[in-house]
């Protein structure tokens, strides 16, 4: 018997089933034609509401691209101030960032929807605060930044996993000390860090010890932390790249000797991928060194832009608060239908079980019933049940009970005393085979065998306030 083959899954396997690279990674051509798309339906619904105004200006591509980064930082500020974790912080800027992937700044303006994206991310991280609590750390109003929760989650597509390199960069950093205290060949002999992000100095009369060689190692990991903190964050670093990539190349960034250093670990010269894992770490780098701080919209710019975005802005989202109050009341009322629909299919379902059907209820007045039984249905099931308690009789005496599958097997039990009259038309031959079986004679009298059947008839009187009168499918029944 030939043995089964080993499958050992890497992390990059691990990594292709998660919903951070099926939906959320692209590539540069993607990401822009994802963008443009974007842009364009805005428009076309735009020039909609805009349509008595020629001279309203919209926002162009750019423009929003520098307003949600504008309102990355401000998320990156106001997660610094409260001095909440750095996971935190970078989840929050990618819902951010992934929100409007598909969605106008036009249509929801950032300033409406980033606080709403970094209490849902403190809360996908396991950041345990109340809404309440939230709200007054930052002066918010809680029903505003509930109100857009819904449609976020909708924008990303209710997938909320953000893989960070930050646990992976805590890992490198283990190693590189690990390599020091082994006191690994060629790591005294690293040319210092230059034009680096690193603060680390080579040491005066350049003679390297071990502890210089872990300063320069905790340097490294401290600025390239940063680089994860802003650059990584801020750019398309996280839709194109992936975590791993991207902890490499905030490495490259901060100290590059030191990162060819540890690569070398991991990656052989000869080894076939390695030019185009450094090509990619490069490009990766490339885009994170491309972000400028300095460069970042002022608040004059930023109000101006919104200026003319409330301009152009769709009006149907003006009150995310009212729309959000009107979606609950009418979930509430669809919630309601839901409950009351159900109780109902619970209620047939346990009648449709009881083995008579379900209850006609209690105190019946006197009627008549008309069971058409018809040539036709002959051969089917048929069952009818009454119960009563009336003066002089035991509880349960009125029984019609059939258990069996042929017309032959018909039984009839019936008690005289709540049948106030009955009426038959003829019977066929054969219909009733087995003698009828009843309380008293006078109640199976009518039921000898004659040919023709085709209806009972029978009048009950009143029945009192505990009589059930419950029937099950295999006839049909009609109130006269």
């Amino acid at each position: 018997m030939p043995s089964a083959t080993k499958h050992n899954l890497t992390e990059d396997d691990i990594y292709r089933t998660s919903t951070q690279y099926r939906f959320w990674s692209f590539s540069p051509e993607q990401l822009s034609a994802r963008r443009k798309e974007t842009h364009r339906l805005a428009l076309q619904r735009a020039a909609q509401y805009t349509q008595n105004d020629a001279s309203t200006e919209h926002l162009t591509l750019e423009e929003e691209l520098r307003l949600v980064t504008r309102y990355a930082e401000l998320l990156r500020t106001t997660s610094d101030h409260l001095k909440w974790p750095a996971n935190i912080k970078s989840t929050a800027i990618q819902y951010l960032r992934r929100f409007y992937l598909s969605n106008s700044c036009m249509t929801y303006p950032p300033k409406e929807i980033y606080k709403t994206v970094l209490f849902l991310a403190s809360k996908t991280e396991a950041f345990h605060i109340t809404l309440s609590k939230f709200c007054s750390m930052i002066s918010a109003d809680p029903e505003a930044v509930l109100a857009p929760e819904y449609k976020v989650m909708q924008a990303l597509r209710f997938t909320l996993d953000v893989r960070q390199p930050f646990r992976g960069l805590k890992g490198v950093l283990m190693e590189l000390i690990n390599l020091v205290d082994e006191e690994r060949d060629g790591l005294k002999d690293l040319k210092p860090p230059e034009g680096g992000a690193t603060s680390w100095k080579p040491p005066p009369g350049g003679k390297m010890e071990k502890k210089h060689m872990n300063d320069r190692v905790q340097a490294a990991y401290a600025a390239a932390r940063n680089m994860l903190d802003a650059p990584a964050s801020l750019t398309d670093a996280y839709f194109l790249y992936t975590p791993s990539q991207i902890l490499l190349a905030s490495l490259l960034l901060a100290d590059e000797p030191l990162y060819e250093c540890y690569l070398g670990t991991k990656l052989t010269l000869d080894s076939p991928t390695r030019p185009k894992i450094l090509g990619t770490i490069q490009d990766c780098a490339q885009l994170m060194s491309s972000y400028d701080s300095k460069a970042s919209m002022t608040k004059e710019e930023r109000a101006e832009l919104e200026k003319k975005l409330e301009a152009c802005r769709d009006p149907s989202t003006k009150d995310m608060v009212k729309n959000h109050a009107a979606m609950k009341l009418n979930a509430d009322d669809d919630d309601s239908d839901a409950k009351r629909k159900k109780a109902e299919k619970q209620q047939k379902t346990r009648a449709a079980d009881d083995m008579f059907g379900p209850s006609l209820g209690k105190g019946c007045l006197a009627m008549d019933l008309t069971f058409d039984m018809g040539l036709r249905n002959t051969a089917q099931r048929f069952a009818f049940a009454a119960a009563c308690s009336m003066p002089g009789l035991a509880q349960s005496e009125l029984w019609l009970v059939h258990a069996a599958t042929t017309t032959k097997s018909l039984l009839w039990l019936l008690s005289s005393g709540a049948v106030k009259s009955h009426q038959t038309e003829t019977i066929p031959d054969g219909f009733l085979a087995d003698s009828a079986i009843a309380p008293t004679s006078s109640s199976s009298a009518w039921m000898s065998k004659k040919s023709g059947y085709a209806t009972i008839t029978m009048q009950l009187c009143r029945l009192p306030q505990s009589a059930h009168i419950r029937w099950q499918t295999g006839c049909s029944v009609r109130y006269n």
